[in-house]
């Protein structure tokens, strides 16, 4: 989630599936991103979403906005409750 070109295979859900089984076939909710940021993604999806498997999903907004979703996966102590 940055503006450069890195070697990548990973086709990542903006908005996870887990948290909106709808946007599976939607290809505007699909994003071309590194390793390092899918990890951070990750980890922001289970912060913000509650995504992660085997936890219940919290009850928020979906982000759909790039630079937002960035932010927050850098700064996950400044996602709002």
């Amino acid at each position: 989630m940055h503006d450069r070109v890195t070697q990548t295979k990973i086709v990542d859900h903006r908005v996870p599936i887990t948290f909106d089984l709808k946007k599976v076939d939607d290809v505007t909710n699909l994003d071309v991103i590194c390793p390092k940021c899918h990890y951070l993604k990750d980890k922001f999806e289970a912060k913000y979403y509650g995504s992660a498997q085997g936890f219940s999903k919290n009850n928020v907004p979906e982000l759909t906005e790039i630079k937002l979703i960035d932010y927050y996966m850098n700064h996950l102590d400044q996602i709002p409750k």
